[in-house]
């Protein structure tokens, strides 16, 4: 029986999605709405964070789901 080489790509993904979902939730005790004069960008990026919790539980019921 051969062995499925580790997915080193998707845990980097779900690890940075990890992080999206915790900043995401510390983003609800402090506004990042100041963010939006500081740097456009930034601010984007932090818009999309919502996205990062969805990636997350997808990454996480693939690699969950492999043996």
């Amino acid at each position: 029986m051969s062995q499925i080489p580790p997915l080193q790509g998707f845990n980097g993904l779900r690890a940075l999605a990890c992080l999206s979902v915790v900043t995401y939730h510390l983003n609800q005790y402090r506004s990042i709405t100041d963010l939006a004069d500081w740097n456009w960008n930034l601010y984007q990026f932090v818009e999309m964070w919502p996205v990062g919790i969805s990636l997350f539980f997808i990454l996480s019921a693939i690699t969950g789901s492999l043996p």
